[in-house]
């Protein structure tokens, strides 16, 4: 049995003539014919009834076809495969990064692409989890560095985690260099992401295991909006160090630290049943080795799980 009987065959069957078969795959009549019976003396099984109407599926036949064309896909896909690692990666990858590591990592990103895979080209999205993994879902985005959701079409390769500081403007609260008790965060109004997100599932979560109910002031979709509110009256907000990182050393926000912590999870995502491009292999690299030296620059911000 080989690949050319298997296609043959099929596609006999496919048109429902011996005649017709041969004619279309260039091959004389009784050839294609004694294909089709080695095929059907090495099965030891009949796989087609003949008459001079032309060919019809037997019951045995109709149950060889879908693994005939199993084989001959699976077969197209390894020589794909095949070439696919000889090519050298190019073209365009979409990933999907959240607001609170976009600058860093986005930043890092590119520079590594540019010098180590030039032929590719990057298009990089801003936006919370929820929608990113949705993204990825259905095909829009390649790959996405997101925190944690449910989505069990998709992988999810843990990178980096850090803690969650509870973010406010200078002089609106006492000890402003001290960390701060999820008792005491209670007291302030809070801006924070709809309940749907990431970080807002994680706190709910803290503060309800400590019994405790947080305040919301206003709910926003947007990381920038939300820490300008902050910045403009007496309300707080609670986001990880990364995303307000630059207003601290501006002097424009305070983050103080969360006891107990809330640690947040930051997760490389892409479909599980997808084989990636060459290119999107190579950018999925670059994610996790990035995500390593993020680690290794400044680990009182990130620590790396990714080999866990």
């Amino acid at each position: 049995m080989d690949l050319r009987q298997l296609r043959y065959f099929v596609r006999a069957v496919e048109l429902k003539s011996i005649t017709r078969a041969a004619d279309e795959l260039n091959i004389s009549q009784p050839a294609l014919g004694l294909h089709i019976r080695k095929l059907e003396d090495e099965l030891n099984a009949e796989l087609l009834v003949r008459h001079s109407r032309g060919i019809e599926l037997s019951e045995a036949g109709a149950i060889f076809l879908e693994h005939a064309r199993a084989l001959i896909d699976g077969m197209e896909s390894a020589k794909r495969a095949l070439q696919d690692i000889q090519q050298t990666p190019q073209g365009t990858v979409h990933v999907g990064v959240p607001p609170s590591v976009n600058l860093t990592l986005s930043e890092m990103l590119v520079k590594a692409s540019r010098s180590e895979i030039p032929q590719v080209r990057l298009s990089i999205v801003e936006d919370f989890t929820t929608i990113l993994v949705e993204a990825v879902a259905s095909d829009r985005l390649d790959l996405a560095c997101v925190y944690r959701s449910e989505a069990k079409s998709l992988v999810f390769e843990p990178l980096l985690r850090q803690n969650l500081c509870f973010i406010t403007a200078p002089g609106t609260t006492q000890d402003e260099n001290m960390p701060i008790s999820l008792a005491e965060i209670v007291h302030h109004p809070l801006v924070l992401s709809g309940a749907k997100h990431g970080f807002r599932q994680r706190m709910e979560a803290a503060f309800g295991a400590a019994n405790l109910t947080f305040s919301v002031a206003y709910e926003v979709q947007s990381e920038s909006l939300a820490k300008e509110l902050v910045q403009q009256g007496n309300n707080g907000t609670i986001l990880p160090l990364s995303a307000v990182r630059a207003n601290v050393q501006e002097g424009k926000l305070i983050a103080r630290p969360i006891e107990p912590a809330i640690t947040v999870e930051l997760y490389l995502t892409y479909k599980e049943q997808r084989t990636l491009s060459p290119s999107q292999k190579a950018v999925r690299n670059l994610i996790r080795r990035i995500a390593h030296d993020l680690a290794d620059l400044d680990d009182t911000l990130w620590t790396y799980s990714g080999d866990q």
